[in-house]
């Protein structure tokens, strides 16, 4: 999880300073987390093919428009760039990667360079003499913002604010080289210079003058795109935080999915909190264990003990849910179960009950050898999350997870292949169970318990 400033930003720019220091945590976090860096690849993969669909569409539009911007037959000029502004973009899309790709990154460099170029440099093929500056009046840098626009699609928004730093360097650079370098025509200069003597106003001179560079309108503009860059750049962050707390959210529902049944997932995730504070409540607690079983391990194969063993829990995990449990934790060879977590419900004895009936019969349809046994006991217990407040630990503390577990282990003294505690018994009944669900059953009462000094009653299933 990316952890943010717990205190409010107290300085004016501090969402900057937020930004920046997110940055570091949120590489690192993507670099450790393969969901959350396939998440991110794939946003970036759909922006790609949009920015790729949207740049083809924008080549047409343009390539219809320029015959009518340009007189004669020096539209064909334009054109040519246009192809290569186009092939430009091809190569970007075989280029593609997630992550750095700096033959991509050269191509984003020569689109801004070729734009540039545009306006600097006059038509080599136009019959009528201009000065080097007039193609700045030509508002060529307005499809920087179109270069800056698909970058936001497409990229991350450090790379946005790359770009658009890297626009406003290149293209004041090219109006210097203009400014510096250009070809002045001086009847041009001559005669506005005459035109604001005439009028008395000397601010149209640079506005008359088609030899100036007209650099307040240059530092306009990139002012201009770089307000735009940071909004972008504001937003793209914005949004990946979104999609990282998102990929996180899914994350974090895929574990609880390993622990609690589809309907309890979905509840949780409407409500988190039943999964934070630590609270005493009544629950059933189950501990299954697999009899015998070091001793099957040694005639078997590591493979067929990994297989069996899937098919084991796989069986657990199925019942469980089915009857609306919770898987608590593995335990080598056994389970700890619980029902009535992280909400109570008034049926859940009655679950445990049906739950352990059907394990018995499940493990011994698997065969090969697998022997299971099982305890059960219902009381008061405290749940919630009992970790550190970076790491969520789901747990169930008290007496009656320690008496669970003793009835478990009392199967072997009793032959029994299900122990259950007469207070789940009386809970259940309570709920409504019917009789048939304790057809089996015999009542065993003070059982000892290895550990305890009180006996407890309890019912025993033996076949």
């Amino acid at each position: 999880m990316i952890l943010m400033p717990e205190k409010p930003v107290r300085h004016r720019f501090g969402i900057f300073s937020r930004v920046l220091a997110t940055a570091e945590a949120e590489a690192e976090l993507v670099a450790n987390d393969p969901v959350l860096r396939l998440a991110l690849a794939n946003e970036s993969r759909i922006g790609r093919r949009i920015v790729a669909v949207g740049r083809d569409a924008a080549v047409i539009v343009f390539a219809i428009l320029i015959p009518f911007l340009s007189m004669g037959w020096q539209f064909l000029y334009y054109e040519a760039l246009l192809v290569l502004f186009w092939l430009s973009g091809r190569m970007r899309v075989r280029l593609a990667r997630v992550g750095r790709s700096w033959g991509e990154i050269a191509f984003i460099l020569s689109d801004i360079l070729l734009l540039t170029f545009i306006a600097a440099l006059p038509n080599p093929f136009s019959q009528v003499e201009v000065p080097t500056a007039y193609g700045f009046r030509w508002q060529t840098f307005d499809l920087m913002f179109l270069i800056l626009a698909f970058a936001t699609l497409a990229y991350s928004w450090r790379t946005v604010w790359s770009i658009g730093v890297t626009i406003a360097v290149i293209w004041l650079g090219g109006a210097a080289l203009v400014d510096y370098f250009g070809h002045d025509i001086g009847i041009i200069g001559t005669s506005a210079t005459g035109v604001v003597a005439a009028i008395g106003n000397p601010q149209l001179q640079a506005f008359l003058d088609l030899n100036d560079v007209q650099w307040n309108l240059r530092i306009q503009e990139v002012a201009v795109l770089l307000l735009v860059a940071a909004a972008l750049t504001l937003k793209g962050w914005r949004s990946n935080q979104l999609l990282l707390r998102q990929a996180q959210l899914a994350a974090e529902r895929a574990n609880l999915s390993r622990y609690f049944s589809p309907t309890i997932v979905e509840q949780l995730a409407s409500r988190p909190a039943a999964l934070m504070e630590p609270k005493s409540q009544e629950i059933a607690v189950m501990f299954t264990d697999l009899v015998g079983f070091t001793d099957l391990t040694e005639r078997l194969t590591e493979t067929e003990v990994v297989s069996l063993l899937r098919r084991y829990y796989s069986e657990i995990e199925r019942i469980v849910f089915d009857e609306g449990g919770t898987l608590d934790k593995y335990l080598g060879d056994g389970v700890m179960v619980t029902f009535g977590t992280p909400t109570p419900d008034p049926g859940n004895a009655a679950a445990a009950i049906r739950a352990a009936r059907r394990i018995v019969r499940a493990v011994d349809e698997i065969g090969s050898g697998l022997v299971v046994s099982v305890g059960v006991h219902f009381g008061r217990a405290t749940v919630g999350d009992v970790g550190p407040a970076r790491r969520l630990e789901f747990a169930v503390l008290g007496d009656t997870v320690n008496v669970a577990s003793r009835l478990e282990t009392a199967t072997r003294d009793v032959g029994a292949r299900v122990v259950i505690s007469d207070a789940l018994v009386a809970r259940a009944q309570s709920d409504g169970l019917g009789p048939e669900v304790l057809d089996g059953f015999i009542s065993h009462p003070d059982l000892a318990l290895r550990g305890r000094k009180a006996h407890v009653d309890v019912w025993l299933l033996r076949g």
